[in-house]
């Protein structure tokens, strides 16, 4: 018999294009998505149906081990009719095997129908990292995505070692050179974006410099093999820690049209070699700066 609510639907005939299952987050919404983007709803309980052609998609709230018994039922209205291994024919209690022929058909029309579910789940998620975050679905609150704020940095290394090669480490293994040197310096520019702030923390730093966890991003400066001099007798990293820059100081330096934070650092380590590890900033840290063009 037809499931309630919806058409009269004849038993599959194998003709019909897949239809992808997309367990959603938020059932409501999925819904409203689909019927704004021109789905036609088959069937709306604990598993919507959505059609459109001969094809179409389930959806349904989470997942949960009965989901599928669920949307099998609800497809086939009682009549078992899988499409997947062995299937009972109405009013039969023994399972029969599909003959070679409706098995070549079911591969034939699988392989021209396969979906690929990556980029089914980036059109149709109903989540914060969904395409459309930022519109409005019909009959949904608005959605507005986090404005992410450039923050200009300079990490100033004074006193490098002679003959050491330095650089800023972007990413995994992409390095940076320096963007002024002087006879006592090394200066490094780059920009970081601002994130939402954590819940009783400060903002996020974000962009292919930063690296660590959210609640402690920090800046790698490399030298030597580490910063791509081979030969050198030097292989060290220093973390220079974004968390201490100060809120106040961020929205500063962000209304200040040119303005960007700095922090001076030492050159060298307590053994004469290159600044490594965790450096301690000296004080007064990062302070709000301009460049010397204003």
């Amino acid at each position: 018999m037809p499931f309630e609510g919806a058409p009269s639907s004849a038993v599959p005939s194998g003709t019909e294009l897949a239809r992808p299952f997309l367990p959603s987050r938020d059932f409501a919404l999925s819904k409203a998505f689909y019927e704004t983007v021109g789905f036609h709803k088959l069937l709306d309980s604990e598993v919507a149906i959505f059609g459109a052609g001969s094809g179409g998609v389930h959806s349904a709230a989470g997942l949960s081990k009965g989901l599928g018994r669920k949307l099998h039922d609800a497809v086939d209205g009682g009549r078992s009719r899988c499409m997947v291994g062995p299937h009972r024919q109405p009013g039969s209690s023994s399972a029969v095997r599909r003959s070679a022929a409706e098995r070549s058909r079911s591969s034939a029309l699988g392989a021209s129908s396969r979906v690929s579910l990556r980029s089914l789940r980036g059109a149709v998620a109903c989540g914060p990292t969904a395409p459309w975050h930022g519109s409005r679905l019909r009959g949904s609150p608005a959605m507005t995505r986090e404005p992410q704020p450039e923050l200009a940095l300079r990490i100033v290394v004074e006193n490098p070692v002679p003959g050491v090669r330095m650089c800023l480490q972007r990413g995994r293994a992409d390095l940076v050179e320096p963007t002024g040197v002087t006879p006592s310096t090394l200066v490094f520019d780059f920009t970081v974006r601002i994130g939402a702030a954590k819940p009783g923390g400060g903002p996020v730093f974000l962009g292919p410099f930063t690296q660590g966890p959210p609640t402690g991003r920090f800046v790698y400066v490399n030298s030597g093999r580490r910063a791509g001099q081979a030969g050198s007798c030097w292989d060290r990293r220093a973390k220079i820690p974004l968390s201490q820059i100060p809120p106040r100081q961020i929205q500063d330096a962000l209304s200040g049209g040119s303005a960007r934070l700095e922090v001076r650092i030492g050159g060298r380590a307590p053994d004469g070699g290159p600044v490594c590890a965790s450096v301690k900033l000296p004080t007064p840290g990062w302070c709000l700066c301009r460049d010397s063009a204003d």
